[in-house]
């Protein structure tokens, strides 16, 4: 399934708690253009839509805490429930499956107990589905939100040169991570490009870091992941006084690897006001 992300500096974390979001067959969440999402239970509201599943525990918008239930009742494929657990930028934290109990008609009651580590966010979703008998594709699915009753922040990393890892800058792409921690109000993309542009911090500096990005006025005008390649847009300032060829690969460096540190970014394509060439020049 294609995934695009239409990003901004300023995006605001994208998860409503006022009920369960509604997806179509080709947004983010749905892995399978064949899967009806049934998602339209109230804040507090037992799952019981029209489906072959139906989630009595979590309600929704519940707080959980690790070692929660999730059970319910089911008609389903060999008997077989699955289900996992995602923060708020839909990393799986937690998954499994758990098979039924026949009762009468092909319905039984399920149950399962789901341990997670500490979520970097302070929101997620819970998502309960099947397997089609054919070709094991996902059916039935149920996406609960929920919320975590403990989370820390998330971290993110910044690329930077280094001249105590790298003395002279014999190789100006040789670029090294510092982790920072971010707030929830951005998308972790977005966090981890605005971090790159501050730069590093004064004990940064002290152990070698040094970025080549221009200090003043640079400023994302677009950013968007599509089909794994993410188009980032700068304004002028981001190759205003910037001479050499070696800072040049250095901030492409800089640029790509922070952005592919993301599952989703397997390639980086770097613009400024819309242009793609004679950018960067030496």
């Amino acid at each position: 399934m294609k995934k695009v992300f239409q990003l901004v500096l300023v995006l605001s974390l994208a998860i409503g708690l006022v009920g369960c979001l509604k997806l179509t067959k080709n947004q983010k969440g749905n892995q399978n253009s064949n899967l009806n999402v049934y998602d339209q239970v109230q804040p507090g509201e037992v799952a019981v839509i029209e489906s072959n599943i139906i989630v009595t525990k979590p309600l929704s918008n519940e707080t959980i805490a690790g070692g929660f239930e999730v059970s319910g009742r089911a008609n389903v494929f060999e008997n077989t429930v699955f289900y996992r657990l995602k923060d708020a930028w839909e990393k799986v934290i937690a998954d499994g499956f758990t098979t039924i109990s026949i009762g009468t008609n092909g319905w039984g009651a399920y149950s399962a107990k789901l341990e997670f580590d500490l979520p970097s966010s302070a929101v997620g979703w819970l998502e309960v589905y099947s397997k089609n008998a054919k070709d094991g594709h996902e059916e039935n699915l149920i996406r609960l939100p929920l919320r975590f009753k403990e989370s820390k922040k998330p971290i993110v990393k910044v690329y930077f040169n280094n001249t105590e890892g790298d003395p002279g800058m014999k190789d100006c792409s040789k670029v090294y991570p510092i982790e920072r921690e971010v707030g929830y109000a951005n998308t972790l993309l977005v966090s981890a490009i605005g971090e790159l542009l501050i730069g590093p911090r004064e004990d940064d500096k002290n152990n070698g870091f040094v970025s080549q990005i221009p200090t003043e006025g640079v400023k994302v005008q677009k950013l968007e992941v599509k089909d794994g390649v993410a188009y980032i847009d700068f304004n002028q300032a981001l190759q205003q006084g910037v001479a050499g060829s070696c800072r040049v690969i250095a901030i492409r460096s800089q640029i790509t690897e922070t952005l592919k540190q993301f599952e989703e970014v397997k390639d980086v394509k770097i613009s400024i006001d819309g242009k793609t060439e004679e950018i960067l020049q030496p």
